[in-house]
């Protein structure tokens, strides 16, 4: 099976939608690591989201929706003219930083930006 992108950002877009996210992010990625669920496909995605109290069949509904498709169309767009180039790419306030390698730089603008705090 061939690894779907555009099913992933579809459910991380219902799920922001529906307000759960983060929880949504995490029983997804939890399937992955934790539990080795590979593929994934419309039933993982889906259970992911039940799993975080979400209705499966709002969910669903949204999830093969044309309008999430064109907002992830949107958002790659924006990412574009914005200067992402690669994954994963964080924007703090004015700044793109870019890699996993840059996160101890987005720890210290983020305390930079706080006063000293992390």
């Amino acid at each position: 099976m061939i690894f779907d992108s555009q099913l992933l950002g579809r459910g991380a877009i219902v799920a922001k939608h529906m307000g759960r996210v983060r929880e949504y992010s995490w029983a997804l990625a939890s399937q992955v690591y934790g539990h080795g669920t590979w593929p994934l496909d419309d039933a993982v995605v889906i259970a992911a989201a039940a799993q975080v109290g979400l209705s499966t069949a709002e969910f669903t509904d949204d999830l093969r929706d044309p309008a999430t498709a064109s907002e992830i169309e949107r958002n790659c767009l924006n990412a574009v003219a914005d200067g992402v180039f690669g994954t994963p790419t964080l924007r703090i306030e004015d700044r793109l930083f870019w890699g996993n390698d840059r996160l101890p730089l987005v720890r210290h603008h983020l305390q930079r930006i706080r006063g000293g705090r992390a």
